[in-house]
């Protein structure tokens, strides 16, 4: 599990761990972002570099500034991943 939880990592940092993310070589299963800072816009960039990561089983944004602006995000995410068997 890769937990970065509990920090002020916010929008610019998770922004900066997605473009890692994009990297081929990485196979995260598990990624624990709650309590960080995030909100929907840095929500939907975290999105775009996990929906290339078919290795993704579990994920936690909770405790953060999430609204219903994120959720087609999150939906597309769900969809696209099918070993994504928890989020929350």
């Amino acid at each position: 599990m890769f937990r970065l939880g509990g920090n002020g990592l916010g929008d610019s940092g998770v922004k900066l761990m997605s473009a890692a993310l994009r990297n081929p070589g990485c196979k995260i299963q598990r990624l624990r972002l709650d309590s960080v800072g995030l909100t929907d816009s840095g929500a939907e960039v975290l999105v775009s570099g996990l929906s290339t990561k078919p290795s993704l089983t579990w994920l936690d944004l909770s405790h953060n500034s999430l609204t219903d602006r994120c959720v087609p995000a999150l939906r597309r995410l769900i969809l696209t991943l099918p070993r994504l068997e928890w989020i929350w």
